[in-house]
């Protein structure tokens, strides 16, 4: 009895077993604001796009807990577990994070480097920048060796980790300890050249210049040409076995390595050796994607979706870009399209997940993990179709002989760039520049300026009213006028609000990053990296925010119905129109059949822009009417959707109405590069802008009523002034307004 006692109270003073820390989450999940609404109808013919989970990327106890602002994303190869580097800053400074990507954990942060990551090879990680090539522990971060070079290309795939440097005397291989032999490049060349780094039994270097590619041998003090062969351009090589796969110029080659071509070239987009064979070859045809022996001889098999190139592999999954820019994941002989960023984004794919990151501008502004789907059949359907023009016949417009005649309103003398114009969304009379002296610095940013159409005059003008930085957007509404600017370094976002009647400071936002603004009724919706942040107009006061469920930079638009401001956002493979009558809440989706270009409001309803060329207007049920025309590049211009054509021998212009009926469809002796902003009227014509610096303006018919030369930096602008049609343009240097003048 005692001895129970006793064990009970060892047990009691104990006490329950304390669960471990949650883990920090550094880099959050893309997440809509609220799970898929039921789609009320769909729209496009493509192929549906597969919804893919994103989860947070997170961190042990001793790991980060804030994320670094990306600069850019770098991927292991084969061996091992995968992972990225990610390279950016935080308010500390520049850092390295290393990423597992199927556990989705940061291993580590380091700071040792101080210049980005450039490859992962083997056991390092090598960062180059600044004349330095350092080489990082990839299981600790700690640095392993550091040496005065540029950086060039990673070494052969198989053996030690290895890069190839350049330094003042040449070239040499840098194992992460110590510099190999310097070898001299052959004369007439450039350390530059080297596109790939080969070894087939020995090691060599192909270099690319001029049209010629040539194989380098590295065994002498000097680099030895041992043979060259015409390759018109080189965008992808495979050269770790033999034949060398060499990928340029809308052709594969299958070479030996004596520099013989084997057979014809094979037209085809991309190329890779199949991650799953060695012996194989995977070309991106226009019929899809062909399998073949690797000297291209023999063909195996036809996977029939359209794809432009790869951008990761890891075993049988292979993930490619379409050419309309979605993803494609190729999983054995099957594929699917994926709802997410796709296009630019730098991709690492993992036996379970993906990571993407930092790509092109604007593609991707944040690290997101996406847990891979599974397997899927070919779909029936192509993925990525061509796009087939359908557009009314162009009525050839003559052009007035002689310049309309300009007065000029001028501002301010200092002003040397008209970056964008914009009209009050509730009067057209009303117009708003973005201007700027030289570029902005970082203690002053752009300007913004208001002119009054109505009484010819400047309303105010306000130079260093936009945050500091390089400028991103300006967006109207009835109460104020934003813009904003992108900094260097972490939560170099910032957004800056004045007010419409008297450009007064009304309210500034600032985050890690600014990628657009979309104004519209009483809101402006803040784009930051794959986050959105709806704001009232007239305070800044946040309202809602969400990320997008693809991690992309949203696809959005404001408009208003009556009294209630809307916003249409692409969000789980549908367009989902939300009301701020009702919190915000879903009052329609319409699931999208294909790739989406582009979500915008004209006139007070949504239109929805697909990679293939058409275009949909979203009722208030969601329903969707098919425009009059497909063609790819549709802007909206007011009431009107608008899209140009130019070449050799003039331009086109193609306006349809709110209904999608065409109403404008004309052709121009000159090459159209442009289109002004236009008034939210039905009166107001279209201005285009040619590439012989001048403004042509059509009126309702498609007819030109007025043409004048303008400078290059000019913001043309069509609207209507009591009660006629009336355009002009905004000049710089100095700041000032000239309308045109036809009878």
């Amino acid at each position: 009895m005692r001895r129970a006692i006793a064990i009970a109270a060892v047990v009691g003073a104990c006490g329950p077993a304390e669960a471990p820390p949650p883990p920090t989450i550094v880099y959050v999940a893309a997440a809509s604001l609220a799970p898929a609404p039921p789609a009320t109808a769909r729209l496009g013919v493509g192929a549906p796009r597969a919804p893919v989970a994103s989860t947070p990327i997170v961190a042990g106890p001793d790991g980060p807990t804030t994320p670094l602002v990306a600069i850019a994303l770098v991927g292991s190869d084969d061996r091992g577990p995968a992972v990225v580097a990610l390279s950016g800053a935080d308010g500390d400074g520049p850092a390295i994070d290393l990423i597992d990507v199927d556990a989705g954990v940061v291993r580590w942060r380091s700071r040792a480097a101080g210049v980005p990551a450039v490859a992962i090879v083997g056991d390092l990680v090598f960062a180059a920048g600044a004349g330095r090539v350092v080489a990082l522990d990839r299981a600790t971060g700690v640095e392993r060796g550091r040496v005065d070079a540029t950086w060039l290309r990673t070494g052969p795939a198989a053996g030690p980790a290895l890069a190839l440097v350049a330094t003042a005397a040449g070239v040499a291989l840098f194992d992460g300890a110590r510099l190999g032999r310097t070898v001299a490049v052959p004369e007439g060349a450039s350390a530059d050249d080297v596109v790939a780094v080969c070894d087939v039994g020995a090691r060599f270097v192909l270099a690319w210049r001029a049209g010629q590619l040539a194989r380098w041998d590295l065994d002498a003090a000097d680099a030895v040409v041992r043979w060259t062969t015409a390759v018109p351009t080189v965008a992808r090589v495979a050269c770790a076995a033999a034949p060398l796969i060499v990928v340029g110029g809308g052709a594969v080659r299958a070479l030996t390595v004596d520099g013989e071509v084997i057979g014809a070239a094979r037209a085809a987009d991309d190329a890779w050796v199949d991650p799953r064979a060695g012996d194989r070859v995977e070309l991106a045809t226009a019929l899809g994607v062909e399998a073949r022996s690797r000297d291209l001889r023999t063909a195996h098999g036809l996977v029939p979706i359209a794809v432009a190139r790869l951008v990761a592999a890891r075993g049988a999954r292979r993930l490619a870009v379409d050419r309309a820019g979605a993803w494609v994941l190729l999983d054995g002989d099957g594929a699917q399209v994926l709802a997410a960023p796709g296009a630019g984004a730098a991709v690492v794919v993992g036996d379970r997940a993906l990571v993407a990151g930092p790509g092109a501008p604007g593609e991707v502004a944040a690290l997101t993990r996406y847990l891979l789907p599974a397997a899927a059949a070919v779909a029936a359907a192509a993925l990525a179709p061509e796009v087939v023009e359908l557009l009314p016949p162009r009525t050839r417009v003559d052009l007035p002989a002689a310049p309309a005649v300009v007065d000029a309103i001028i501002g301010d003398p200092h002003v040397d760039d008209v970056v964008a114009v914009a009209f009050d969304p509730l009067d057209g009379e009303r117009l708003y520049a973005l201007v700027r002296d030289d570029h902005p610095t970082l203690p002053r940013g752009a300007g913004l300026a208001a002119y009054d159409l109505h009484a010819e005059r400047w309303r105010w003008i306000e130079r260093g009213a936009c945050p500091p930085g390089a400028v991103v957007a300006m967006a109207v509404t009835s109460a104020v006028v934003a813009c904003a600017a992108r900094g260097p370094g972490a939560d170099g976002g910032a957004v800056q609000a004045v007010t419409a009647s008297g450009g007064a400071r009304a309210w500034r936002w600032g985050g890690a990053t600014v990628d657009g603004l979309v104004a519209g009724g009483s809101v402006v919706a803040i784009l930051s990296g794959a986050e959105v942040v709806v704001v009232d107009a007239a305070t800044g006061l946040g309202l809602t925010r969400w990320r997008a469920s693809d991690g992309a930079v949203a696809r959005l638009a404001i408009a208003t119905r009556g009294a209630d401001t809307r916003i249409a956002s692409y969000e789980h493979g549908a367009v989902v129109v939300r009301s701020r009558a009702v919190g915000w809440l879903p009052i329609a989706a319409t699931a999208v059949d294909g790739a989406v270009a582009a979500v915008f409001a004209y006139g007070d309803r949504f239109a929805v822009a697909l990679a293939d060329g058409s275009l949909y207007l979203v009722g208030d049920d969601g329903a969707a009417t098919a425009a009059g025309a497909i063609a790819a590049g549709w802007l909206p211009r007011g009431d009107q959707a608008v899209v140009t054509r130019s070449d050799e021998q003039g331009g086109a212009v193609v306006a349809v109405d709110a209904r999608g009926v065409p109403r404008v469809s004309a052709a121009v002796a000159a090459r159209v590069v442009g289109v002004g902003a236009r008034a939210n009227l039905a009166e107001a014509p279209l201005a285009l802008v040619t590439a012989a610096d001048e403004v042509i303006v059509l009126d309702g018919a498609g007819a030109a009523v007025a043409r004048a030369p303008v400078p290059a930096a000019a913001a043309a602008w069509t609207t209507v002034i009591d009660g006629r049609p009336a355009a002009g343009a905004v000049l710089a240097g100095p700041l000032r307004v000239v309308r045109l003048a036809w009878p």
